[in-house]
């Protein structure tokens, strides 16, 4: 007897057809010469609260390929709504466009938009006696990910080097960057920074030995499920390497390149990962060549319940970050930014969409003293506009023995 034919996913024009009740985006890529690149991705997503997935038919996410040597995309079948575009390729650094309306039965052709090449990268890599190594994979970006065992090659730039150990990397980002390399039988080198502005780069990373890390995560002295990451001390929230505890609650990071790291347990809640979830972190020393060990407890303690206030105007999302201790900032742009340098213990941020829920709860809030921080914006405002959103912060003491603590947060609205 043959075997049933596998299920297919129906076509996007099928599952999401084009008509008068929806709307269109449509547009092309170009470079300033006028030249296209050959491959893309696109993707389009309607603000909103609640889980969305790529089959939605308003966060539609394709790939394209240029025909005639024309980038052209085109997105059908979208429920009306505010929008927002994201271009992203392997030779042009990705590009956000600020939201816009979409009517019902209308068509928004974006028309040309000009992408940037940005910034080239080269350099070379060394074994640890000095010698050139080839076949090395190189990765560089903004943000650097990875898990127990690798780096990772996901919404990064990647190279390998030539026989000469040498290599080169394009369309980098402005900002700055971080470069590493890697390879399984010869080692991985530290996360070196790189420089932020419009000039090209260059580099030379050695390549070492890694070390081990190890240990067991316990939540009211008892095993508990979570995500334990290891990050550079210094590097901020940049360079990132994550793993996930077993029902024993242990953890192990099998290669990290030697240093001191900031290490951090945070906790599943119903069987789910989140930045907002209580969270203890501590350093480590790693050795290169040796494994070391660290247990990391993570506290119990009350359920901060935040009630956000609006004084003035109208919003659609609230933006929260309690901070332990003495915290300021003007902006959002300048929270977000502040915040970044921070440990996920000491930094806890959440958001609400207030057609949604009206309250924001924190749980396990070990007891002390705060500054909570929190934003209004709605929906449809530019990049800009959001970075602009002034803050207000406000001290807050976590007492205890009390099982829920409210707090309001008075915010003006937009």
């Amino acid at each position: 007897m043959a075997a049933p034919p596998e299920a297919t996913k129906p076509p996007e024009r099928a599952r999401c057809p084009a008509g008068p009740d929806t709307a269109t985006i449509r547009g092309k890529l170009e470079f300033a010469d006028k030249t296209a690149p050959s491959t893309f991705t696109a993707s389009a997503s309607r603000e909103r609260a609640g889980w969305r997935n790529s089959d939605d038919c308003d966060t539609p996410y394709k790939e394209f390929r240029a025909t005639a040597g024309a980038a052209e995309f085109v997105f059908e079948g979208l429920p009306p709504g505010i929008y927002g575009v994201t271009l992203f390729g392997g030779d042009f650094l990705d590009l956000d466009l600020d939201p816009f309306p979409m009517e019902a039965g209308k068509t928004r052709d974006l028309g040309a938009l000009v992408l940037d090449r940005g910034r080239m990268l080269r350099g070379r890599v060394l074994t640890a006696e000095g010698a050139p190594a080839a076949g090395v994979q190189i990765y560089a970006d903004a943000d650097l990910w990875g898990d127990g065992a690798a780096l990772l090659d996901i919404a990064v730039r990647t190279a390998t080097t030539a026989a000469d150990g040498s290599f080169t990397l394009t369309a980098l980002g402005r900002g700055p960057l971080y470069v590493a390399a890697e390879a399984p039988q010869l080692g991985r080198s530290p996360a070196v920074r790189l420089p932020e502005g419009n000039d090209d780069l260059t580099s030379e990373l050695r390549l070492g030995p890694t070390g081990a890390l190890a240990g067991r995560v316990t939540y009211a002295g008892k095993p508990a499920r979570a995500d334990v990451t290891a990050q550079p001390a210094g590097s901020g929230s940049a360079v990132t390497f994550t793993v996930t505890t077993d029902n024993e609650g242990r953890y192990r990071f099998e290669r990290l390149a030697g240093g001191t790291y900031v290490v951090t347990a945070q906790l599943f809640r119903n069987d789910m990962h989140s930045i907002s979830h209580p969270a203890r972190a501590k350093q480590a020393n790693l050795r290169a060549d040796r494994e070391a060990r660290l247990d990391l407890e993570v506290r119990a303690g009350p359920t901060l319940v935040i009630t956000p206030k609006l004084s003035a105007g109208a919003a659609d999302v609230v933006s929260v970050m309690l901070v332990k201790g003495t915290f300021t900032a003007a902006t959002s742009g300048e929270l977000d930014r502040a915040s970044a340098k921070l440990d996920r213990e000491r930094a806890r941020p959440d958001h609400a969409h207030l057609a949604e829920k009206t309250e924001i709860e924190l749980a396990d809030v070990p007891p002390g003293n705060y500054t909570l921080c929190g934003a209004a914006t709605k929906y449809g405002e530019s990049i800009a506009a959001i970075d602009a959103v002034p803050v207000t912060c406000t001290r807050v003491r976590v007492a205890s023995g009390r099982a829920r603590q409210q707090v309001s947060l008075a915010l003006a609205g937009r």
